[in-house]
């Protein structure tokens, strides 16, 4: 009989053990899960802080009176400011662009973030963009802001892009 009841107790033990290593599996994913959502999170945070700074503000002011597709020389006889302007957009849509690919931050979050700004100033930047690769001589200068154009428009040209004031009239706050 103590023999029956130990054995007994050793097979208990060991299914609680495994229980336990299966538990501790399921919360590490669960945990890993809540890391990945809360730095995505934060990434949608410092996305919007960004273009919220005065600095990105005034390179938005500024090359927003610039024609789609200015060119290196038509950018520089505006002024150092355009320029730096045009360096700083593209630094953002680079740096937007590789934290997309990256997964740290969804396509779509950036899409309905910051989507049409970005790729409002691509088209009056790409020509320039190609002529700095072109005078630089390195052809993967602001590549991932490209690129993040590139999957931009291609979003838009297979679905019509609705403006969220006319796509979500109906929208209620969660309580």
């Amino acid at each position: 009989m103590d023999t029956f009841t130990l054995q007994t107790l050793a097979n208990l033990a060991e299914v609680v053990g495994g229980a336990a290593v299966v538990g501790g599996v399921v919360f590490a994913v669960w945990q890993i899960r809540q890391y990945r959502e809360q730095r995505r999170d934060v990434a949608a945070i410092e996305i919007v802080r960004s273009l919220q700074s005065p600095e990105f503000i005034e390179a938005f002011r500024l090359l927003s009176r610039v024609p789609e597709g200015v060119t290196l020389k038509a950018l520089r006889e505006r002024g150092q400011e355009y320029e730096d302007a045009a360096i700083m957009i593209g630094a953002m849509g680079e740096t937007i662009g590789f934290i997309v690919y990256r997964g740290v931050a969804p396509f779509e979050l950036v899409r309905e973030q910051a989507g049409g700004l970005l790729l409002v100033m691509w088209r009056k930047l790409h020509v320039w963009v190609e002529q700095v690769r072109e005078e630089q001589a390195y052809d993967r200068w602001v590549e991932w802001w490209q690129w993040l154009a590139d999957r931009l428009q291609e979003h838009e040209s297979l679905e019509e892009v609705e403006p969220a004031y006319s796509r979500l009239p109906a929208w209620k706050p969660q309580r």
